[in-house]
């Protein structure tokens, strides 16, 4: 049985590297897209591929599916990928890596000690590193040099580049060949956010409300919506409503009345909500959050399914961020620890947002960081 299973992954890699092409993910399949670097605190998850032009870099006990970047992907400890990697520069994970997928790409390689492998590693041109204890069901192919460190296991193929050469520590068992060859690599190449929708005028009215204001809103045109108090209630109804700024301050309750139609977010620009934010969507349709001129930020403990896009912003988030829809951004992405995105192109009911529709492939880490990235860190008590 182990024969055939190694036969088949090395069929597999005899196609995948056989001849080099340019990938493009399509956007509207990418949970996360960013237009320069995705940071994931620690304890998070996303259960669909994620893209960005610049880096992808994480925090401990992440899990994720398909990573794709223009530049280099850097993963930090006990971090659990089930999808393709696949990077123009450096791809590289520290110890404890648990990865599932067809193949595991970057100019350069370097996993840390105890990595788990399922499936094929190419270094397209800089060199391939395993450390100690490396476990590794599928093929090795680098265009330079490869390193395997003690007590590697590589159940098939181990072969460097034709100018390169294999170095293996101690015990160290290679199942396949070790033959100098060509490793053919694929690349990515990412779209653009595309056009934004119409950014229409505001209007000059502001809506305000302090501590357990309920405010009921329809569709038109308004200033600033600031709902500085705690514990207020918005309610919104279908339509499209443009604005120049949003602020919803801790414990509030955004309700999201989709039964008659969309409800449309057009923001000039800051889109930010406190800690404890909740929004509630009911009926067939979907809310869109469009951010034109400036950022989307997220405090800590919010739940919120939408399409968000950042036009020409950032999207930052505190820890443990429930969200289901998706998040495009034209600059950075970056999520606190403990946040769960689950990919929805149609949001879900209001009871499935509560347990986010993620199934089998969440992780529910017992540890979750209890800091969150600098740049993220209170950012919303800055405005």
């Amino acid at each position: 049985m182990k024969t055939v299973t190694i036969n088949v992954l090395v069929i597999c890699a005899l196609t995948a590297v056989g001849s080099a092409t340019t990938v493009t993910p399509q956007m509207d399949s990418l949970a996360i897209y960013a237009g320069k670097d995705i940071w994931l605190g620690s304890g998070s998850s996303v259960d669909a591929d994620i893209a960005a032009v610049g880096s992808i870099t994480t925090g401990t006990k992440v899990g994720l599916k398909g990573l794709y970047t223009e530049s280099l992907v850097w993963l930090n400890k006990d971090n659990k990928i089930n999808g393709r990697v696949l990077a123009n520069l450096a791809a590289e994970a520290s110890s404890g890596l648990e990865f599932t997928g067809p193949s595991w790409t970057g100019k350069s390689v370097s996993m840390g000690k105890g990595a788990n492998v399922t499936g094929d590693i190419i270094a397209g041109a800089g060199n391939l590193s395993l450390d100690d204890k490396a476990y590794v069901l599928g093929n090795l192919n680098s265009n330079a040099d490869i390193w395997i460190d003690n007590y590697g296991v590589i159940t098939g193929n181990a072969d460097p580049g034709e100018k390169g050469k294999l170095s293996v520590g101690r015990k160290v068992s290679i199942g396949g060949s070790t033959d100098p060859s060509v490793a053919y690599f694929d690349t990515v190449r990412l779209d653009s956010m595309g056009p934004a929708p119409e950014k229409k005028p505001h209007g000059t009215e502001d809506i305000s409300g302090g501590r357990k204001a309920v405010v009921d809103l329809t569709a038109g045109e308004y200033q600033n919506l600031n709902l500085w108090g705690t514990d207020t209630k918005l309610n919104l109804s279908a339509g499209t409503y443009n604005l120049r700024d949003v602020w919803i301050g801790n414990r509030g309750t955004v309700n999201v009345d989709t039964t008659a139609g969309d409800v449309v977010l057009d923001v000039h620009k800051n889109f930010a909500v406190g800690n404890e934010v909740a929004f509630n969507v009911i009926g067939d349709g979907q809310l869109t959050v469009n951010v034109f001129d400036e950022n989307v930020i997220l405090g800590d403990d919010v739940t919120l399914a939408a399409q968000i896009r950042a036009w020409t912003g950032d999207v930052n988030t505190g820890d443990d961020l429930a969200f289901a829809g998706t998040i495009h951004a034209y600059g950075d992405a970056s999520f606190g620890g403990g946040s769960v995105v689950s990919y929805q192109k149609q949001i879900p009911e209001p009871g499935t947002i509560l347990l986010l529709g993620i199934g089998a492939f969440v992780i529910l880490w017992e540890e979750r960081r209890k800091h969150r990235h600098p740049r993220v860190a209170h950012a919303w008590m800055r405005l």
